[in-house]
């Protein structure tokens, strides 16, 4: 939907143009306002068109499988929703630094992930966890241990590459908290640099972690709560439009999850 007082400003503007400027002055700068009234027009998909799902690398519920194509509980979920509402679907596997970058351009219609001051500023919110996951301090028995968020400060962390923790990236990379924070490619990376020394923890939430955790099998290790985050739906764009395909998403995807193929695993 076009934003009438932008179209009515541009036509002002124009008109006052026409009386006094060139008519290919005037061409000129209506064509270059054009672009802008086209930017405030909805993204939201009509029926039966496309509707696009980005969602990160986050086993064991998102993954690129042996094809290379997004796959995995969330993928799969999302999948069914698409097609319940009457959409055509298309899944797209991103870091969420980037999923952000989409959702703003249009490019991604909702995710799944958590929310935060930084992603409510542009994003439809839905009201339902579709899932919960819960963010862990990784780090040997010899450090302390964490018990919040706030006990971060001052540390040297390690963190997933692409992964913003539901704002708690935001608070750790202010320089008041005094914290280092260095960058992980995958999460087997990361442990190993905790493991020698280059942090004292490792971040990261507990599904994904688990079976690097797993396949290393060190009881020196120690894996602590430090905040719970819901997951929710986000999408784009951010008006009464975008707010009520949210909602619809987040009812179809909560029906389907009542249904025992759509059951969520443990994490």
């Amino acid at each position: 939907m076009c934003d009438l007082s932008l179209i009515r400003k541009c036509f002002s503007f124009v008109y006052h143009l026409v009386l006094k400027t060139p008519i290919k002055v005037v061409v000129t700068i209506f064509a270059l306002a054009l672009p802008t009234i086209a930017l405030s027009e909805s993204s939201v998909p009509s029926r039966g068109s496309e509707m696009v799902f980005g969602f990160a690398e986050y086993p064991p519920v998102g993954i690129t499988n042996a094809q290379g194509n997004p796959d995995g509980y969330l993928f799969r979920l999302a999948e069914a929703a698409i097609k319940k509402l009457g959409y055509q679907p298309r899944l797209r596997i991103l870091p969420t630094t980037r999923i952000e970058e989409s959702l703003k351009d249009g490019s991604v219609n909702f995710t799944i992930l958590g929310n935060s001051p930084k992603r409510e500023a542009f994003c439809a919110v839905g009201k339902l966890p579709i899932f919960v996951d819960e963010l862990r301090a990784i780090h040997l028995s010899s450090v302390p241990n964490i018990k919040n968020v706030q006990d971060l400060a001052g540390k040297r962390i390690i963190r997933m590459a692409g992964y913003g923790y539901g704002g708690v990236l935001d608070f750790l990379s202010n320089k008041e908290t005094k914290t280092t924070v260095e960058e992980a490619s995958t999460r087997e990376a990361g442990l190993e640099m905790m493991l020698n020394g280059r942090a004292d923890y490792f971040m990261d939430y507990a599904g994904p972690v688990a079976g690097a955790l797993s396949q290393l099998n060190n009881p020196n290790i120690r894996a602590e709560t430090v905040y719970k985050l819901d997951f929710v739906v986000l999408g784009a764009p951010k008006n009464a439009e975008g707010q009520k395909m949210v909602e619809q998403i987040e009812k179809t995807l909560k029906e389907l999850q009542t249904l025992p193929q759509f059951k969520m695993p443990k994490m």
